[in-house]
């Protein structure tokens, strides 16, 4: 009895009801990672932490912020990660939320045919990022030598990523070879498959295909069942005229749905280029 009696009385001082939301919000994130319905609770957890006001707001709008992302809104993450950038201008992550938001805007600007507005989006997304970088490298305050590593690697990807979306595949290639380095120099292992995928969308783009395929490779290497990584393979043996390594990534990929775990969209996706392969082949002189 004195054990709750002690909990109940700690649960009233603001600071320490507000780290017991920050908690379970970030614990519902990361079980929203096996599944998407723990999403909710976990922006009601940082919900709650922002309603109290007190001096963690900027932690809890950067995880508010966050599954606002992951919920498809860019626009609240934007306002939420904009606001915690404005009450701590050192918090790394704050940064790289506002950068990711930026990123997603952008995306979608693209997809409607603004592409001045999209433009203007990413450049302010790689100048978000370059201030995640900066305070990454900076501020102490977010833990230990690798795990201000881990957020100077993801922001530099995101970096990377934006590059990409605003047809820049050279300057995506310089950032995530800086990224790689970071990720191989200090041992950090899991960003591998992302940073390898990127690296080689980016070089697909830049229609350098062998080195595509080379990190391709290593990014399957690193988890045989990584979609974006496979079907970049595939894509990319297709763009090479190599119909048949292509159609077995393809029927790969098809075969497995389960393992994959594919959407719609990415069966429809692969079900596609399967069919372009397949009267490429029937086409193709003898």
């Amino acid at each position: 009895m004195i054990l709750i009696a002690s909990g109940t009385i700690l649960f009233m001082v603001p600071e320490i009801r507000v780290l017991w939301h920050l908690y379970w919000g970030q614990d519902y994130y990361e079980k929203a990672q096996e599944d998407n319905s723990f999403y909710q609770k976990s922006l009601e957890e940082f919900d709650k932490a922002i309603r109290m006001s007190t001096n963690y707001d900027w932690m809890a709008l950067v995880g508010r912020g966050t599954i606002q992302g992951k919920l498809n809104k860019p626009q609240e993450q934007l306002n939420d990660c904009k606001r915690a950038t404005e009450e701590n201008e050192e918090f790394a992550l704050a940064w790289n939320c506002l950068g990711v938001a930026l990123n997603i805007l952008g995306k979608n600007k693209q997809k409607e045919e603004q592409y001045e507005a999209a433009k203007t989006n990413f450049e302010q997304a790689i100048a978000a990022f370059d201030q995640a970088i900066y305070w990454a490298q900076k501020n102490e305050a977010l833990g230990s030598t690798k795990e201000r590593v881990e957020v100077e690697i993801e922001a530099t990807y995101n970096k990377g990523e934006t590059f990409l979306n605003n047809k820049e595949p050279e300057e995506a290639i310089a950032t995530l070879q800086k990224a790689v380095e970071l990720a191989e120099n200090n041992q950090v292992k899991k960003f591998d498959r992302f940073l390898y995928n990127l690296l080689a969308t980016a070089y697909r783009e830049k229609k350098d295909y062998e080195k595509a395929l080379n990190f391709y490779n290593r990014s399957i290497f690193q988890k045989q069942d990584y979609y974006p990584a496979q079907f970049g393979k595939g894509l990319t043996l297709y763009y090479q005229e190599k119909y048949q390594e292509a159609l077995e990534v393809f029927d790969q990929i098809l075969g497995n749905q389960n393992r994959y775990k594919l959407n719609d969209f990415q069966r429809t996706e692969v079900s596609k280029y399967k069919r372009l392969t397949e009267e490429a082949i029937k086409n193709k002189p003898n």
